[in-house]
C-alpha cells in the first residue's frame, strides 16, 4: 500500500506541472507610448476657396518585454469631444477638423472614432518604433476669412494611447477604453493669404442710329473678390488702340471711334492706371464686390459703318 500511495502523489505533482506551464507562456507584456506629435500645419490657405488638407505624424514606441511576435492594433484617441474646431487670429476664426481617416469623414475621437493602426510587433524588437498619420482639413466656403496667421492648441492631457495585441487568433481590431494620456501637445497652424480675383462684363455701346452727333453712353461691371480686410485698387489701361492717352475702338481700315471710361455716373472722373490718382480704391470683405464702369462715345466725325471694338486690361493692385 505504501508504494501505491507514493505513485499517486507523484502522478498528482506531474499533473500540476503540466497544468501551470502553458499559463506562464501567456503572460506577455506589450506597452506603447507616444514620443511626439507633429503640428497639423496647413501652410497657406486660399481665402477664396479655403478647402485645404494636411497631415500630422504621431510617433510612438512599443516595448515587447517577452520577445514574442504579436499582432493587433494601437489606438490613438482625443477625449475633448469636439468635432468642428477653430483656429484663431485675434477675434478671427478659421474652421477645421481633425480626422482618423484619409477621406475626412470620421472626426478624431474615442471608441470607433479613434485613430486605429494595425501593428505586427516582431519578436526580435524589444523596443519597436513606428508612426501613425492624423488627417486635418480646413473647411471650404470660408470666403470671409481675414488674412494672417491662425493657430489652435491641442493640449497634452486630451490625447491618449491604448494597445491591444495578441499572439493568438483572431487578431484584435479595436482597443478597450482610451488608454493612458500621451502627455504630448501640438498645434494646428495656418496662414490665410492675401488674394484677389477679378472678372468683368463687356461694355457694349450698341448700334447708334445715324451719325455720332450726340453722346452714346453705356456701362459695365468689374467684380473683385479679395480676402477680408485687404485694401485694393482697380486700374484700367488705355486699351490696344490708344493714341497716347486717348482710347479708341477700331473697325479696321485704319478708322477709329474715340471713347472714354469713367469712375462716376456723371462721367467727369476719367478711369486710368495711376494708383491713388485715377483708380478706384476699396477694401475686400471676402465676397464679390461689383464696381460700375461708365463709358461714353462723345460726338465726333462718324467713320465708315463697321463693328468697332477695343480691349481694356483690368489690373487689381493689393
Amino acid at each position: 500500500m505504501k508504494s501505491r500511495i507514493a505513485i499517486l502523489k507523484y502522478a498528482l505533482a506531474l499533473l500540476l506541472l503540466t497544468a501551470v506551464t502553458p499559463l506562464c507562456a501567456q503572460n506577455f507584456i506589450v506597452t506603447c507610448s507616444v514620443t511626439g506629435i507633429s503640428d497639423l500645419a496647413f501652410g497657406t490657405v486660399d481665402p477664396i476657396s479655403s478647402l485645404t488638407n494636411t497631415t500630422a505624424t504621431i510617433s510612438y514606441a512599443c516595448n515587447n518585454a517577452n520577445h514574442q511576435f504579436y499582432s493587433g492594433v494601437v489606438c490613438f484617441s482625443i477625449t475633448d469631444g469636439l468635432q468642428n474646431r477653430q483656429m484663431q487670429n485675434g477675434t478671427n476664426t478659421l474652421n477645421f477638423g481633425a480626422f482618423s481617416d484619409t477621406n475626412h469623414t470620421v472626426y478624431w475621437g474615442i471608441g470607433a472614432n479613434a485613430l486605429t493602426v494595425p501593428v505586427s510587433i516582431p519578436n526580435d524588437s524589444p523596443n519597436w518604433t513606428s508612426t501613425a498619420t492624423l488627417y486635418g482639413q480646413v473647411a471650404g466656403g470660408q470666403t470671409t476669412l481675414a488674412q494672417g496667421p491662425y493657430t489652435y492648441p491641442f493640449a497634452g492631457g486630451i490625447t491618449a494611447i491604448a494597445v491591444n495585441v495578441s499572439k493568438n487568433t483572431p487578431v484584435p481590431t479595436s482597443c478597450s477604453g482610451t488608454g493612458s494620456a500621451t502627455g504630448q501637445s501640438f498645434n494646428a497652424t495656418a496662414t490665410v493669404q492675401t488674394k484677389c480675383i477679378v472678372s468683368a462684363t463687356n461694355l457694349d455701346f450698341g448700334t447708334p442710329a445715324g451719325l455720332l452727333t450726340s453722346n452714346v453712353d453705356s456701362q459695365s461691371t468689374i467684380t473683385v473678390q479679395c480676402a477680408n480686410g485687404t485694401p485694393y485698387q482697380i486700374a484700367l489701361d488705355n486699351g490696344l488702340h490708344a493714341s497716347g492717352s486717348t482710347r479708341q475702338m477700331t473697325g479696321g481700315a485704319s478708322e477709329f471711334i474715340v471713347y472714354e471710361l469713367y469712375r462716376d455716373s456723371g462721367r467727369t472722373q476719367r478711369w486710368g492706371a495711376t494708383l491713388g490718382t485715377d483708380t478706384i480704391s476699396a477694401t475686400g470683405n471676402g465676397s464679390p464686390q461689383g464696381t460700375n464702369v461708365y463709358g461714353r462715345v462723345a460726338p465726333q466725325a462718324t467713320p465708315s459703318p463697321s463693328s468697332y471694338s477695343d480691349t481694356i486690361t483690368v489690373s487689381v493692385w493689393y
